[in-house]
């Protein structure tokens, strides 16, 4: 496994670390700034707010030098986020954390999928960004085992404790990346053709698919500790159980998509995943909770497998439909959590969580109106 595969990994491992570790300690963040539903949603809109930005700015960017530079900027924002954040007496400062996670989250989200598809070959990189995504179902299922066993430190110690982990990324990989600047400066340097790359409407199609999808993962991730306190009265380990069996199973599903991977084709998959899914999220939200978890494992194969059908659709654009893809879905997430907020706050958290199952009855819709040879 090459270099740039090898970071890419490792920093998306550390992304879904850092970024599972909100959902399970939200609960307690909200209470300690006794903040509305609405102003908390803030703590997670702000970041893929800014993301979208951070996104939008480099989406464009193929110099493999630069992409490994930006990835480990991204990686160090992290490390601030979090330091500044357990140090927050006010939830202004929280948010000048968040600002600097958004960053983070927008730099790796174009940095890491970019970078595998250069360090891959045609043949196995669909095994590799399906690999690389389950390097984050892995993290997603350790972080909130981690907030459980460390629960009584609070959620400040937690957050301060993390945050020495990305520096050491940062120096390491800073250090590796000098040692490589002569091997991968000015490689894949976009030529005057690639300048001229245009998307219509139609071709983003498949961008829309994502994005949708991606609202209902992370309502689940972020918002089930939270549902789980307010609807079955549970304590921060138990809320916290639930989430790393969301994730556990998450993280299952992708490891057998990525070794084992079915020989039906992508978009069977891609419409089973969203079949089986809303199903499951309609029945946990009125039945019981357990099949929520259940969506862990439906929803698993469908990030990276769209990722990858991306490349199968057309592969000349799949760089640009992939950055382009980040940064849509970064802005359907603001609005996804700036109105489950204000749901919640205006009837409850059980209605906002229609958000869910709607939106993946959205993408389902989308993908059915794709043609292979259509974009």
């Amino acid at each position: 496994m090459n270099y740039l595969v090898v970071v890419s990994f490792v920093s998306l491992f550390i992304l879904g670390f850092y970024d599972n570790l909100r959902g399970p300690l939200f609960p307690e963040i909200i209470k300690y700034f006794q903040v509305s539903d609405t102003l908390g949603a803030g703590y997670f809109a702000l970041t893929s707010f800014v993301a979208f930005f951070a996104s939008y700015y480099i989406r464009k960017k193929r110099d493999t030098y630069f992409l490994l530079q930006i990835l480990n900027l991204g990686v160090l924002g992290m490390g601030i986020s979090f330091f500044i954040q357990s140090f927050s007496e006010s939830y202004l400062m929280l948010m000048v954390g968040l600002f600097f996670f958004g960053i983070s989250f927008g730099f790796l989200g174009v940095s890491q999928n970019n970078l595998v598809v250069q360090g891959t070959k045609d043949s196995n990189r669909s095994r590799m960004l399906t690999g690389l995504h389950s390097m984050y179902g892995i993290s997603s299922f350790i972080a909130p085992l981690f907030v459980a066993s460390q629960s009584d430190l609070g959620w400040k110690k937690i957050l301060l404790i993390s945050s020495f982990f990305p520096f050491l990324f940062f120096i390491v990989v800073f250090f590796l990346n000098l040692k490589r600047k002569d091997q991968f400066s000015g490689k894949h340097a976009p030529d005057v053709e690639e300048h001229k790359i245009s998307l219509s409407w139609k071709e983003k199609t498949i961008s829309f698919v994502i994005s949708f999808y991606v609202i209902a993962e992370i309502m689940l991730g972020s918002r089930l500790a939270l549902f789980m306190r307010r609807y079955f009265d549970s304590t921060l380990q138990e809320s916290s159980f639930y989430v790393t069996m969301f994730f556990a199973l998450m993280m299952i599903g992708r490891l057998i998509v990525s070794f084992y991977p079915p020989k039906w084709p992508l978009k069977l998959q891609l419409l089973g995943s969203l079949g089986f899914s809303i199903v499951f999220l309609l029945i946990g939200m009125y039945l019981h909770p357990i099949f929520m978890v259940l969506c862990g494992f439906t929803m698993a194969p469908f990030y990276p497998l769209a990722i990858s059908y991306i490349s199968e659709l057309n592969q000349k654009k799949s760089a640009e439909l992939i950055s382009t893809t980040v940064a849509i879905q970064a802005l359907f997430v603001v609005v996804m959590h700036l109105g489950i907020g204000r749901v919640t706050d205006l009837l409850n958290l059980k209605t906002a969580f229609w958000m869910g199952p709607i939106c993946m009855i959205c993408s389902l819709f989308l993908l059915l109106t794709i043609k292979k040879r259509a974009i």
